[in-house]
């Protein structure tokens, strides 16, 4: 396995769990604790991405569907 390789399964593996953190499980809940599961999937996602521009970018992604989704 090259360096290059070895990054790109890094980038993959925290693709796929900004992906799971930010999609949520689409269940009922109260207003309150909606509110601070979004905050906290948020905060861990922005851990899995560190500083990688385009993982950041992911998670705008989810934000800006997010907040489409509340209009």
């Amino acid at each position: 396995m090259t360096s290059l390789e070895y990054k790109k399964g890094v980038l993959n593996t925290r693709v796929d769990c900004i992906d799971l953190v930010m999609k949520g499980t689409k269940k009922p809940v109260q207003t309150a604790t909606l509110k601070a599961l979004e905050r906290d999937r948020l905060r861990i996602a922005k851990l899995i991405a560190g500083k990688n521009s385009y993982l950041r970018r992911l998670i705008g992604h989810y934000t800006m569907a997010s907040e489409e989704n509340k209009a």
